[in-house]
């Protein structure tokens, strides 16, 4: 999604500052070979070198030349990525509707590419018009694709009021989300976290934009935790205490653990011990250690005091035991719940006979699980000895076949 924004801002701009230049002559027919050489060129600044100055000066009567060199190297695989979103990007200024029935005839691949510039460009000038074409899109997969820009585009028109009242509408809760996933990104990219924060918190309380309002102000914060942690929290300390606060702890930490782990957990620590606080860490710590297993073993293990870090001892074992099945048992049998104390036991006995069952066997032995770790396995072993049995056809099947 950054990367989308980005090439979408890019292509604006060298747009905008190529229409400053001096007026060149239109490209002619003896141009169209140069256009076809850049199109096969492997070096991106070569393309846009050549590509730039003759779109710049392309007028309506030369389109359909210079789209059908395009649509000749889409047949080898060429013709796409950025020459096809600055062609695409000067015809939407064009033509835009005899643009989008000439995007509609081209393969399925190139489409999905073409039609988010030509929306998002689209949106730049007229969103509402833009929003008309893409809800006329029958294939979800591309009308999918082009969703994000034509929202990216509507916010660079400036009409951002327009863009919140639309998003809030929606009746599906996955577009609603993207979209305002689109919105904040794009937001924050061009003004600053703080800008956008504040233009969010200004959103009106009223129907229907009131509910959306703090959706898409969880939105923000998430995002802006990775980027301005201390800003995010700053919008947490100022909410109403209840659940709306307590949802944005929950974005700020699964966020802010993506880039600083200790600082997240250390912050998610000093928030009041609410029930729901154990759910969250364990979300955050899980995140933790799927991005950084090593950081996240180790802050746990210097950890001195381990009385509210209760709710992630069984996540803490069960991590460990591949590495350290020793240590992942010492920790097991910290584990205050008796029942889960048994079961994270038996998970890192499970992995720990696996790996090295002549190392394992003693200490299985000694805490008392080789009874049920071996009920385990004969369990285990059953539903194995059932798939294959489902997977092979009876005798009966084989001769019917």
């Amino acid at each position: 999604m950054f990367l989308l924004i980005c090439a979408g801002l890019w292509c604006a701009a060298l747009f905008t500052l190529g229409a400053r230049v001096a007026a060149r002559p239109t490209p002619a027919l003896e141009d169209l070979p140069q256009i076809e050489s850049a199109l096969a060129s492997p070096d991106p600044l070569a393309q846009v070198a050549v590509l730039t100055p003759l779109l710049l000066a392309m007028g309506p009567d030369q389109v359909d030349g210079i789209a059908r060199v395009f649509e000749a190297s889409f047949r080898s695989g060429g013709g796409g990525g950025l020459p096809l979103e600055l062609f695409v990007e000067r015809c939407a200024a064009l033509d835009p509707l005899l643009t989008r029935d000439r995007i509609l005839s081209w393969p399925r691949e190139r489409r999905s590419e073409a039609l988010p510039t030509l929306l998002r460009s689209w949106a730049r000038v007229d969103p509402r018009t833009a929003l008309e074409v893409l809800n006329e899109i029958s294939d979800s997969e591309t009308r999918n694709a082009a969703f994000p820009a034509l929202i990216g585009g509507w916010l660079e028109s400036g009409h951002t009021a327009g863009v919140w009242q639309y998003l809030a509408e929606l009746q599906s809760d996955g577009d609603r989300e993207r979209g305002s996933q689109v919105a904040v990104y794009h937001l924050v990219l061009r003004s600053g976290a703080e800008a956008t924060l504040r233009e969010i918190e200004e959103l009106p309380e009223e129907p229907p934009l009131g509910a959306f309002k703090q959706r898409v102000l969880r939105t923000a914060v998430g995002l802006v935790a990775r980027i301005e942690p201390e800003r995010a929290i700053s919008v947490v300390e100022a909410h109403p205490d209840g659940a709306g606060r307590d949802s944005l702890v929950r974005r700020v930490a699964v966020n802010w653990v993506t880039q600083d782990g200790p600082a997240a957990m250390a912050w998610l620590r000093t928030r009041p011990p609410k029930p729901q606080r154990g759910a969250v860490m364990r979300e955050v710590y899980r995140r933790w250690v799927a991005r950084d297993r090593p950081a996240a073993l180790a802050w746990m293990a210097d950890q001195a005091d381990l009385g509210d870090l209760s709710p992630i001892l069984d996540m803490h074992a069960t991590a460990l035991a591949r590495s350290d099945p020793q240590a992942a048992i010492a920790w097991a049998l910290g584990i205050g719940d008796a029942s889960v104390r048994r079961e994270v036991l038996l998970d890192v006995a499970d992995v720990w006979q696996h790996e090295d069952p002549e190392a394992a066997g003693p200490r299985i032995r000694e805490l008392g699980l080789d009874d049920e770790l071996e009920d385990r396995l004969e369990q285990r072993r059953s539903r194995r000895r059932g798939k294959g049995r489902a997977a092979r056809p009876s005798a009966d099947t084989a001769a019917d076949g």
